[in-house]
Order: structure tokens, then C-alpha cells, then sequence
């Protein structure tokens, strides 16, 4: 059997430049779960605890009619109705903030004066112990999640190693626009 395909919703934001002239100017929006899910029924959860995810995101299901759909499942489910209801209104609005990233991954800006209304929409699933705006530069340092299924020890970011690498595709779209 096929593994599952992982997709996320990269929310992201324009900052003003850093000190740093070789950061891209954007942060991304990022969860810390409690734990992961359970490989299958007859197993215990992998804790990735205190590790970093892309929010929202999730495995594709084979019953899902495609990534965006699951995107955007996750999202409901991550983030809670209120979130899935504004971001649904925000796209029907003004569908080029929209961006797709990779097959299984899509991106979209918040702009500076969405952010509060945003921010209070969010209402954590369980499995989340915290969301969080975090800068380019800070998310290429963190270390690959995958060997941490006993939980990241303390002082230690790590994030999936295909999250970072389309958040890193992200900025370089970015860039080009520019």
C-alpha cells in the first residue's frame, strides 16, 4: 500500500524587512502539536511533541476528491468553522491570494489588517498546543521532525523536512513577483 500524501495551507505574511538583507520579508503560520497521528488502529500515536507543522495540514484520504478538498478539511478541522467560513468568503473575494505551491500544497496571504480578525478566528483541534507567526530565516534553521517520534527534546525546532522545503518554494515564488 501507497504511503498517504501529506497537504497543507501555508497562511503567510508580508513583514517589514530585516536588519538581515538575505531574509525574505514574510512569516508563515505555524502549529505545535501535542501529538501525531496513529500510524494504524492497533498502534500507539507518535509523539512528535513540541515539533512544528505547517497549519493547517493533513493525509490525503483516499475518499478525498482531491488536495484542495483535503486543504481545505483540514482547515475545518485545525482551525474550526469560523476560520474555514472567513477564508472560504476571503477566496470568493479575491481568488489570487490563492497560490498553489506544489500538487499538495497552497498558500495564502493575510493581509496586515486581516490579521487580528484572523488570529481570533482560530479555534484549536485538541492535538494543537499552540499557533504562531514564524519568520523565514528562524524556519530554514529548525532540524528535520522525522527522527523525533519520542518528542523533540527541549530548545530544539524541528519541522517536517517536505514542510520546510515548500514554505522554502513559497519564498522563492515570492521573490520572483517582486
Amino acid at each position: 500500500m501507497a504511503p498517504k500524501k501529506h497537504v497543507s495551507l501555508i497562511f503567510f505574511r508580508r513583514i517589514h524587512p530585516s536588519e538581515e538583507a538575505s531574509c525574505p520579508d514574510i512569516e508563515v503560520l505555524l502549529s505545535q502539536r501535542g501529538a501525531f497521528q496513529f500510524e494504524d488502529a492497533s498502534s500507539k500515536p507518535q509523539s512528535f511533541f513540541r515539533g512544528m507543522q505547517i497549519f493547517p495540514g493533513g493525509k490525503l484520504e483516499d475518499s478525498d476528491q482531491d488536495s484542495w478538498h483535503c486543504a481545505m478539511r483540514e482547515l475545518r478541522e485545525e482551525g474550526g468553522s469560523p476560520l474555514y467560513d472567513w477564508v472560504k468568503a476571503l477566496l470568493e473575494m479575491d481568488r489570487s491570494r490563492l497560490s498553489l505551491v506544489d500538487d499538495h500544497c497552497y498558500a495564502i496571504e493575510v493581509a496586515q489588517d486581516e490579521l487580528e480578525k484572523f488570529m481570533s478566528l482560530i479555534k484549536l483541534a485538541p492535538e494543537h498546543s499552540s499557533v504562531g507567526w514564524y519568520p523565514f530565516c528562524s524556519i530554514i534553521q529548525f532540524g528535520n521532525l522525522a527522527p523525533y517520534k519520542d518528542g523533540v527534546p527541549k530548545g530544539v525546532k524541528a519541522i517536517f523536512a517536505d514542510e520546510a522545503g515548500w514554505i522554502k518554494k513559497l519564498v522563492e515564488m515570492i521573490s520572483k513577483e517582486g
